[in-house]
């Protein structure tokens, strides 16, 4: 039984049939498993199918791979069927809404236009349709079942824009994004969220990471941790798996799937198409090479067609080497992105079957960065090297999600000759940022220092701006934005690893103001005479770590933050492989049988000689 096949006789509703077919074809692959046969043209579904639950039931669009509309446009969505929930329901009445806390309005009707179950997946195709006066925006996309009381939200996972015609793209692989207590991660980590706080402030149009996103990761924390960053940015992302994002699927671990994105999918700027596929770890199944055919087939009517992964495809098993750039020929394709290594190189034919675009590799603060890439339907353009991160980096100062009261935004602008393709983000030879801003509201007008309000809404207890500020070449700034004086100092919490005598201090900084700024570190033998910790460099990122010669040794932390505050912190640490070895207390012992015999003994014939010399001495 083909895929086609069954999607026609779903289409004529003949259940008869179709449970006929299934018995004489034999157990079909369906629902959420490992391989499926590719849709008829007419049915081709924009992911393949997943292999575990969605967090938010939502299986498309999703926060890693979103839909992108015009005001008045319209899009498909897919909802999962949980059996637990529905209990053999399936015809079911769903309202749709957007909504967006950075949005002038509180929520967005959308049209539902055609509801269809396709039972082969389990899944609900609803095509939907955009209000006419829909403000441009990132939005969650909502859907609600009242009569069962089912409502199910996927955020930052539907685009509008009023101009769906060309797109600024920043292009970046290779974050290894982590949140355990190691110099590598740390050090990524804080690169990614730089780059993408640097891509969001830019103004770019969309973010396209290009695989390697988390760092071999096999626990669910990691994941939940970069969906909430995401959650966070009001710039579109989308993602796709890389050999590190794999290496937890092949523990059978699918977190990729429940909280990002489909593994393979594709979706649609306007007449831009763009798709994607895994390439493991270097081996590209021939299941995913016939999707991604069956899919750019499918789309043929798009004048710009876009593919990215992780691997090149001159570098991945002789399947991909053998198909893709027939794949390429054949169906049009105009670009191709690839992530692996870094590269940040520019390829055209003839050298290779279709331009071929890499970015710097995003982990390092310093060598690495993220590629700016013009597309329309007439032409893409790039400059010759990738923004590299020592150029520009912006850097929140708290979580902006709207828990804390104030924030603070350090920016730090660096000089070079090369433009990098940041000339059409400047004015009057000064960079333009602009920032979103989300903060708790406490019933107050905030203040902005070094910045100015462009917009700004309050609504469900928060405060959403967006702030505007320029930069000179060499330029830092440190944007303020409050409702009160911020006069509490910043804490810290010290999580100390100590191996032999090696000392690594690793730290979270804490503050309920505009946020943690610095820190210096202090050591000690006596907590009297203090030394400066100097910081080690691994990864391009300062790290603390000192050798420790006796225990208990002592450390002292001075914190700062944006409003100038400063507070000490002091911490004992004892080094057990150097702790003294305490001297054995003798223990009382009763003497020997033998030596108490010998004892009167030794004593008589000591008095006799003494006796016998004290007699000589009187004659």
């Amino acid at each position: 039984m083909v895929w086609s096949e069954l999607m026609n006789l779903v289409k004529r509703r003949n259940l008869i049939l179709i449970l006929l077919s299934i018995l004489v074809a034999g157990p079909t692959t369906l629902g959420f498993l490992t391989d499926f046969e590719v849709l008829a043209e007419n049915n081709q579904l924009p992911f393949q199918p997943y292999h575990t639950e969605t967090v938010n039931g939502v299986l498309y669009p999703r926060i890693g791979t979103p839909a992108f509309v015009s005001p008045g446009g319209g899009f498909k969505a897919y909802l999962e069927y949980k059996e637990r929930e529905f209990k053999g329901q399936k015809d079911v009445r769903w309202e749709a809404k957007l909504s967006s806390l950075f949005s002038p309005g509180v929520d967005y009707a959308l049209e539902v236009v055609e509801v269809t179950f396709i039972d082969e997946i389990g899944t609900w195709e609803v095509s939907l349709k955009a209000p006419s006066d829909l403000p441009d925006g990132l939005y969650n996309l909502s859907f609600t079942w009242k009569e069962g009381g089912i409502e199910r939200t996927e955020p930052n996972c539907v685009v509008v824009k009023s101009d769906l015609s060309e797109l600024t793209v920043a292009l970046l692989g290779e974050s290894h994004f982590g949140i355990k207590r190691q110099f590598g991660f740390i050090a990524f980590s804080e690169s990614l969220k730089d780059v993408l706080r640097s891509a969001e402030a830019l103004g770019v149009d969309l973010v396209i990471h290009t695989g390697d996103v988390i760092g071999n990761a096999y626990d669910e924390e990691t994941f939940q941790a970069f969906y909430r960053l995401l959650v966070e940015l009001k710039v579109p992302v989308m993602l796709t798996l890389g050999n590190a994002d794999w290496d937890t699927v092949e523990h059978n671990l699918y977190y990729w799937e429940s909280y990002l994105a489909p593994m393979e999918y594709s979706t649609d700027w306007g007449r831009i198409h763009f798709a994607t596929i895994n390439t493991d770890t270097q081996t590209v199944k021939d299941e995913s090479l016939d999707w991604l055919n069956a899919d750019l087939a499918a789309h043929e009517e798009a004048p710009v067609k876009v593919v990215f992964f992780q691997y090149a495809y001159w570098d991945v098993s002789p399947n991909a080497m053998a198909r893709l750039p027939t794949i390429f020929q054949e169906h049009n394709v105009n670009l191709v992105f690839f992530g692996q290594d870094g590269t940040d190189e520019v390829k055209k034919p003839p050298e290779v079957p279709v331009l071929t675009i890499s970015p710097l590799t995003t982990h390092s603060p310093i060598k690495g960065g993220f590629r700016l890439v013009k597309i329309s339907e007439g032409a893409v353009e790039t400059p010759e090297k990738s923004v590299p991160n020592w150029l520009l980096n912006v850097t929140y100062l708290q979580r902006n999600d709207g828990s804390s009261k104030a924030m603070g935004i350090l920016i730090e602008y660096g000089q070079s000759e090369e433009k990098y393709g940041l000339e059409d983000f400047m004015q009057e030879n000064l960079l333009r940022l602009q920032l979103p801003i989300l903060l708790k509201d406490e019933g107050q007008e905030p203040s902005v220092e070094n910045a100015q309000i462009l917009w700004m809404n309050k609504k469900n207890g928060k405060i959403a701006m967006l702030v505007e500020t320029t930069l000179a070449p060499g330029e830092d700034k440190l944007v303020k934005v409050y409702q009160k004086p911020d006069d509490k100092p910043p804490s810290i919490e010290l999580f100390p690893e100590i191996v032999v005598n090696t000392v690594t201090l690793f730290y979270e900084l804490k503050d309920k103001g505009l946020g943690a700024l610095g820190i210096e570190f202090f050591h000690s033998e006596d907590n009297s005479t203090w030394n400066r910790l100097k910081p080690i460099i691994r990864e391009d990122h300062p790290f603390y770590r000192l050798d420790a010669t006796s225990s208990p040794i002592y450390i002292k932390a001075t914190v700062v933050d944006a409003a100038g505050n400063e507070a000490d912190f002091f911490w004992e640490l004892e080094i057990p492989s150097l702790a003294g070895t305490p001297t054995p207390t003798p223990q009382p012992q009763q003497p020997s049988k033998v030596v108490l015999v010998l004892i009167p003994l030794i004593l008589g014939a000591l008095f006799a000689i003494v006796l016998q010399l004290y007699l000589r001495r009187k004659k």
